[in-house]
């Protein structure tokens, strides 16, 4: 468990390991980046490719109650689905993060 000393949000690195199956019958292994409270994961990201797609897109629909923010450039924001993620920021404007999270607290009231 880690917390951000400059606006104390307890958070956990890689906090597990899920098991998925993929469209094509291959069976990988996600780990988490980041967790936030139960249900919210943090995912930097800086390699947008099929594997990585495919990864998330699994594990999104798998576990429909964990909330994916995904952070990644801003040029690689069009290549990926929506059904990819709960909210999407781009890396160059990461200070979103904090509203992105508020956001998602608010829902889960």
């Amino acid at each position: 468990m880690s917390v951000s000393m400059r606006k104390k949000i307890v958070h956990f690195h890689r906090p597990y390991k899920v098991k998925l199956f993929l469209a094509n019958g291959k069976t990988i292994t996600y780990e988490p980046d980041i967790q936030i409270g139960g249900n919210i994961i943090i995912e930097p990201h800086g390699i947008i490719d099929k594997q990585f797609i495919g990864k998330i897109t699994t594990f999104h629909r798998e576990c429909p109650t964990m909330k994916i923010i995904l952070i990644t450039k801003n040029d690689h924001i069009p290549k990926i689905p929506n059904e990819a993620y709960d909210e999407i920021i781009p890396i160059e404007y990461f200070d979103m993060l904090e509203t992105a999270l508020k956001k998602m607290r608010r829902k889960q009231r």
